[in-house]
């Protein structure tokens, strides 16, 4: 006979069951829940670490738009606030706004200090960044050739960018015997085309777009006519040590006048025409031949319509500008008394051996600097440049804090140095 069933014993499993069956269900949902909740976690990250480099692109974009672009440089929230979608890659659904750029004149200083304040949005997050840029005008490059191959000779220091649009940068300047001045690029090397040479692989090089190219202001030189200055002809002044011009002068001839004389332009007289006022000019219609010591004294500007050659000695004093359709050429030597002056030619500017010179160099054509030579500023070849052996050449962005005239439209970039970088709070 078959022994009856327990109903306890059935009721326990059944129970038993449905206990597991509780747990394995308790168990799921709170798997489930804890993956959700590690899974909006990893996303919150994930936004807050996307909202970051959203921010940090917005800053970058108006830091390039200030070094490029000049009307942008001198209105920037003219069309502020803006925001740019992102949609690249893993950063949907992302975006950067430039809020403001607060533009203030710092302490003790020139140029001026932009406070850019970009904020980075995805999904939910938001991050906001700052940075202050210092503002100067001027090319940023010791050297700059916009086509043309630039050539720096052995026993060179280059104390500054080197920037080539289109061609290649030689290098042989490594090999310096004296290892207190060490020799080469200190600075970033930049080039359209190739960086070779003894001395490039002790070099940054690194790829970035040209900027835009630099123009001479011709317009500006235009103004000035010869036949609105009075006559000079120094023709029987042999002997005189000095002649000091005190006025404006053209129809030049200087044959008569001995290698050992010297010519002082004063530029401390204000000039008599109203488009330059309180610089002294000379003008020449013709080319014109300096056969003989020649000194610029503060604020002078010598224009020629053709070329300018001056055999023996150059010495420019600050705020000095030599402008020439044709070329600049200094045969012998040259020196630097103030803080800053230009050379411009529409042709070449050959400067000799032991030229010192501080200020801009530019030509539309080659800039060719002989040996031993120290150079502080900025050259600009159009087509070139040549650097001599055992020269040093410095950039110094404080040829460009007082624009000279016609100067004004020459440079279209500008010096920045980053300053302070910070996060600030989101909103």
């Amino acid at each position: 006979m078959k022994a009856p069933r327990n109903p306890n014993k059935s009721g326990g499993i059944l129970l038993m069951a449905m206990l597991m069956v509780l747990f394995f269900s308790i168990l799921t949902i709170g798997l489930y829940k804890l993956f959700d909740t590690d899974a909006m976690e990893t996303l919150s990250v994930e936004h807050h670490r996307r909202a970051f480099w959203m921010a940090e692109m917005g800053l970058e974009e108006v830091v390039d738009r200030v070094f490029r672009d000049e009307s942008f440089r001198n209105s920037p929230n003219a069309s502020l606030p803006y925001t740019v979608p992102y949609a690249g890659g893993s950063f949907s659904n992302a975006s950067y706004t430039i809020e403001s750029i607060d533009i203030n004149t710092p302490f003790g200083t020139t140029g001026l200090v932009y406070t850019i304040t970009s904020r980075g949005t995805a999904g939910s997050m938001n991050r906001r960044l700052q940075q202050d840029i210092w503002v100067r005008p001027g090319s940023p490059h010791a050297l700059r050739s916009m086509s043309g191959d630039i050539d720096i000779d052995s026993n060179v220091y280059i104390d500054g960018d080197v920037f080539v649009d289109v061609g290649d940068v030689h290098i042989d300047a490594k090999e310096n015997l004296n290892p207190l001045n060490p020799t080469g690029v200190d600075g970033y090397v930049i080039a359209g085309g190739n960086v070779d040479g003894k001395g490039a692989s002790s070099v940054d090089t690194i790829e970035m777009p040209s900027p835009p190219p630099p123009s001479i202001d011709i317009n500006f030189w235009d103004q000035f006519d010869a036949s609105l200055m009075p006559y000079l002809n120094t023709n029987g002044l042999d002997g005189v040590s000095a002649i000091d011009i005190t006025t404006g002068v053209s129809n030049y001839n200087f044959s008569t006048m001995e290698s050992t004389e010297k010519l002082v332009i004063d530029g401390t007289a204000s000039g008599t025409a109203s488009t330059v006022s309180n610089f002294h000019y000379m003008v020449s219609a013709t080319s014109i031949d300096f056969k003989f010591w020649l000194t610029l004294e503060s604020r002078t500007i010598i224009v020629v319509d053709g070329d300018v050659n001056i055999g023996i000695h150059l010495e420019v004093y600050d705020d000095c500008v030599i402008f020439a359709t044709g070329n600049i050429t200094v045969a012998q030597s040259s020196a630097a008394g103030g803080t800053g002056a230009t050379l411009i030619a529409m042709g070449d500017i050959v400067l000799a051996q032991n030229s010192f010179f501080n200020g801009i160099i530019f030509a539309e054509g080659t800039v060719d600097v002989g040996s031993n030579a120290e150079i502080s500023g900025t050259i600009i070849g159009g087509e070139g440049i040549n650097i001599g052996s055992n020269a040093e050449i410095t950039f110094d962005p404080d040829v460009f804090l007082n624009p000279l005239p016609g100067l004004k439209n020459i440079f279209t970039e500008a010096n920045l140095t980053p300053l302070q970088w910070r996060e600030i709070a989101p909103q």
